[in-house]
């Protein structure tokens, strides 16, 4: 629920109890499909997709 939510993939790993994002985004990361683009339009609004 909470990468559906918006929240980073790294805190809801580190939430997890796992070092890094990587166990995070290879089981959780399609819960999101459209994270990163939306991640990239907030923070990057001039870059395209």
């Amino acid at each position: 629920m909470a990468i559906r939510a918006g929240a980073p993939l790294i805190v809801v790993g580190r939430a997890l109890g796992h070092a890094d994002a990587r166990m995070v985004d290879q089981h959780y990361a399609h819960l999101a499909p459209s994270y990163m683009a939306d991640t990239i339009r907030s923070t990057a609004p001039n870059l395209t997709l």
